[in-house]
């Protein structure tokens, strides 16, 4: 299996007092090992360089990536993305303004059409979450999840693969 490991993963595998213990650390510790191919994104390596502090930190997080498939956008996804801009040009929907970090943009129209779900159902946040487009670039890649937190990914996506030990 193909496995797109969610910050809160990486976030507490990464953290001082992190212990094997925890399902989700163990379970990255198995993937890692060679039970499946891990890969990331962008957007997951950000949110961990802006989460944590100092530059021991900063240089372990990119160290460790290093050695991940970083998932990133080619040619047809740039394409689809001026298609989608002029589109949402007109809607409530600032593409530029939401986005912050490169990802397949054939998943846009996925994580608006979550993001839409969310706020039909009484979300209250302005702006899609790192997790709609993380959910959204798994589920357009055909990659599984690994996450802390698996009731977003399974209501906003019901046939992604989410890994919640």
């Amino acid at each position: 299996m193909t496995l797109l490991v969610d910050t809160s993963v990486w976030s507490l595998a990464l953290r001082r007092d992190a212990t094997s213990s925890e399902l989700e650390v163990a379970a990255l510790k198995d993937a890692l090992a060679g039970s499946d191919v891990v890969v990331t994104t962008g957007l997951v390596l950000q949110e961990l360089l802006q989460g944590f502090v100092g530059a021991k930190a900063r240089t372990q997080i990119v160290e460790s990536f290093a050695a991940l498939a970083l998932i990133q956008p080619d040619r047809e996804d740039h394409i689809a993305a001026a298609g989608l801009r002029n589109t949402c040009r007109r809607s409530i929907i600032d593409v530029y303004e939401t986005l912050r970090s490169p990802l397949p943009w054939t998943s846009a129209s996925l994580a608006a059409s979550a993001f839409a779900t969310y706020r039909s159902r009484g979300g209250s946040k302005q702006k899609p979450v790192p997790d709609v487009y993380i959910g959204a670039h798994a589920a357009v890649a055909n990659l599984s999840v690994l996450t802390c937190d698996p009731a977003p990914y399974k209501s906003y996506f019901p046939r992604l693969v989410v890994v919640a030990p």
